[in-house]
């Protein structure tokens, strides 16, 4: 009798013992079935770059012409030639493309500008020894009388030359310098800010980090301070909360500058910041000291990614490790990561052990499905923050695939 206990009591634990294996067989398969993952594009392609605006310049062979796709994967513009196209939200809505490398004997670039929504020519490819910047639209030029003033793509005057320099254009206002001061004027060549500041500044989402006496403070776009000049630096001041530095810490300001995430995450080196250190979608990425580690100097960023794109195997710098933080400070925890992109909407991509996966707001981490990596695959970003662009380094292939829940 005891030896039939026994025995049912052994077999009931085998049995449980092969249900819990069974449950944790079957996990990653759930894990994987939690995101919808579809290409927008197959990797089919050369290359290409990021959607920016809802459009993304692709090429679908080497030297061949380039197409511009919507997010659905629509064509809505083919066949244009040229040797790079590169679009980027610093441009403000205007993509720049040069269809001829720099010559080796002079350093002259051939440069014309297109419609980065359309894809219509706005600017003939022309030579230039500096290639211009149209931001908004205007890029500052030097007339006769050696001032300056802003002109549109067909070289008209928009703004007349009587400034000392100007900057570029954000937020609808430029900096420009007369009799030494640097004020603000908008593409009307109103003045909105009157000549006061020692340095130039740009504006992004309302706010512009001013120096003064060696260090910074935010102001508006009227040129009232929100803060005073004490901090040591910020860090990319156009998200919903913006990084900045004092004391060595780094803390986190809203956009009337007042304190919301008090000075506590350590700077790297107690120099500038070289980790992300703005918010985006109520998420940002740092990059931290691990604890009782110190003196390894990293570029952070430029270094990591850099690594990345030329496919070194191990780039894990071990002083060093990333770390999500939420809107309330709070450190979210996630795997130990060799790079996380920063968040751009509900998701993003986070790399170690040679592979890419995505991460939820929650950190969570979700495989790529196997079609995904089936090479060495660099994953980037996009604006609609649903829409990734795959890599694969091995086959010199592009394709854009959208995750959603």
């Amino acid at each position: 009798m005891y030896t039939k206990y026994v025995k049912t009591k052994f077999l009931l634990a085998l049995l449980l013992c092969l249900m819990l294996c069974l449950v944790k067989l079957s996990a990653p398969a759930a894990a994987e079935s939690e995101l919808n993952f579809r290409w927008i594009l197959p990797p089919e392609f050369y290359r290409g770059n990021d959607f920016h605006n809802g459009r993304a310049w692709v090429q679908r062979e080497k030297d061949g012409p380039w197409t511009l796709f919507d997010t659905e994967g629509n064509i809505i513009k083919e066949g244009f030639m040229a040797r790079h196209i590169m679009q980027d939200w610093l441009f403000h809505s205007n993509t720049m493309f040069v269809p001829l490398e720099t010559s080796s004997e002079f350093e002259w670039l051939t440069v014309g500008f297109l419609d980065d929504y359309s894809g219509n020519v706005l600017l003939e490819p022309r030579e230039y020894e500096i290639p211009p910047i149209f931001k908004g639209g205007l890029r500052s030029k030097r007339g006769e009388n050696g001032l300056v003033g802003y002109i549109d793509f067909q070289g008209n005057w928009v703004i007349p030359p009587v400034y000392e320099s100007g900057h570029d254009w954000g937020d609808g206002l430029a900096a420009v310098r007369k009799d030494g001061k640097w004020g603000y004027i908008n593409k009307n060549g109103d003045i909105v800010i009157d000549f006061q500041f020692e340095r130039p500044a740009l504006f992004v989402n309302g706010l512009a980090a001013m120096r003064q006496n060696s260090l910074f403070g935010l102001i508006d776009r009227n040129g009232n301070w929100l803060t005073e000049a004490i901090y040591e630096h910020f860090f990319y001041p156009w998200a919903n909360l913006v990084g900045a530095q004092k004391d060595g810490k780094i803390g986190f300001l809203d956009a009337n500058g007042s304190i919301v995430i008090n000075f506590k995450f350590p700077g790297l080196d107690a120099g500038p910041f070289s980790g992300y250190a703005s918010f985006f979608n109520g998420r940002v990425i740092l990059l931290l000291h691990r604890e009782g580690r110190t003196g390894e100097r990293i570029s952070g960023y430029g270094e990591l990614i850099s690594a990345l794109f030329y496919g070194e195997k191990n780039i894990t710098h071990t002083n060093y490790k990333w770390a999500v933080i939420n809107e309330y400070g709070e450190i979210i925890p996630t795997e130990d990561y060799d790079y996380i992109l920063p968040y751009h909407g509900d998701f993003t991509s986070a790399f170690r052990d040679n592979k890419w996966f995505m991460l939820d707001r929650g950190g969570k981490e979700h495989p790529l499905p196997p079609e995904f990596v089936r090479s060495e695959v660099l994953v980037g970003r996009s604006d609609d923050g649903r829409i990734f662009r795959a890599v694969f380094r091995n086959e010199e292939k592009t394709g854009y695939f959208k995750v959603r829940d």
